[in-house]
């Protein structure tokens, strides 16, 4: 189940070493300037500012491949403004992540567009943040903390929102899924991803940079193989696959820590879903003697959490205010 993250997905489309899209490494054409107008720097300590495929680093048909997608949604009279988290992000930027995930292929990048615009408009995700989290999975709140508990807490140095899951040994899908349909839990999923997308918003407004990605750490302590069960897969497929669609070069990177060994079995069946980029973008660290170190190199102990080695404290029922868990929760409901 720890590979829900990696699916973003996603959340899973946040990145580790390789932010963006794999040829992108290569330098930007001597003889080409990008014209493109950017209005917000990425943040300096970015890999953007070193990769071709982002706004302001273009080369030549990586340029004319942005111009012909802008036409293409022209004539088809589509309205990105619903999708575009500005005044940091613009429509170049929103194209841009498509047309990096799919290697600036443009009918790939069209195909993709065109179903995430129709998706996103039959499944009214534009609003879907203004829905309550219970009014989504349909189950008490309390049940999904059990099992997928969930907290955003903190930013790191590059001002990516970090979001930290629990999914080990309480992670029993099954049981999720004996009170809420698969197609509600995914649903939720959106929501998240939604909301990671806000927060780099937010961050953006309060930072003054472009922030477009999200971190991800995964606590995978007290995993086993039996509970990667049928149904627990199915719901990984779909929620990766989600983030394949719908949200690209949104991950900027995943942490799993606490991994055990055989997390590698289900790791092989997972990682065939993900492109390479994304597979690249996974860090499997084991105790805290491999995760406190990378966790606080990512960000400041002032923003990590106490429980992996900083200095941020947190009530448990916070792990379930994301699926809708109330302050007033009793302790002995929440997760251990």
């Amino acid at each position: 189940m720890i590979a829900r993250v990696l699916e973003h997905s996603a959340l899973l489309g946040c990145s580790w070493d390789m932010l963006g899209w794999f040829s992108s490494k290569a330098p930007v054409q001597d003889d080409f300037t990008d014209p493109s107008v950017v209005p917000v720097p990425y943040h300096q300590l970015s890999v953007a500012n070193e990769l071709s495929g982002y706004l302001g680093r273009l080369d030549r048909n990586q340029y004319q491949a942005l111009q012909d997608l802008k036409q293409f949604c022209h004539e088809r009279s589509f309205d990105l403004s619903k999708f575009v988290h500005g005044p940091a992000e613009t429509e170049d930027h929103l194209l841009l992540r498509f047309l990096r995930a799919r290697s600036f292929d443009q009918a790939k990048a069209r195909t993709m567009l065109e179903g995430d615009i129709e998706w996103r408009m039959s499944n009214n995700i534009y609003s879907i943040l203004s829905l309550d989290t219970p009014s989504l999975h349909q189950c008490d709140p309390v049940d999904v903390q059990r099992v997928l508990p969930i907290i955003h807490s903190g930013f790191d140095k590059q001002g990516r929102p970090v979001i930290f899951k629990k999914m080990g040994r309480s992670c029993v899908i099954d049981d999720l899924l004996a009170v809420s349909p698969v197609g509600n839990l995914v649903r939720f999923h959106s929501w998240c991803q939604e909301k990671a997308i806000e927060l780099c918003k937010e961050s953006s407004d309060r930072l003054g940079v472009h922030v477009e990605t999200a971190v991800f750490v995964i606590d995978a302590e007290g995993w086993s193989i039996k509970l990667a069960s049928r149904t627990a897969y199915d719901y990984l497929r779909q929620i990766a696959d989600m983030d394949n669609l719908h949200y690209p070069e949104r991950l900027g990177q995943v942490y799993i820590i606490n991994s055990p060994s055989a997390l590698a079995i289900a790791w092989g069946i997972i990682s065939r879903w993900l492109d390479p980029v994304t597979r690249n973008k996974i860090n499997f660290l084991r105790g805290k003697n491999e995760y406190e170190p990378a966790l606080l190199q990512l960000m400041e102990a002032e923003e990590l959490l106490e429980c992996y080695g900083g200095k941020k404290k947190v009530e448990e029922w916070e792990w379930g205010a994301m699926a809708g868990v109330p302050q007033k929760n009793r302790s002995e409901e929440l997760i251990d």
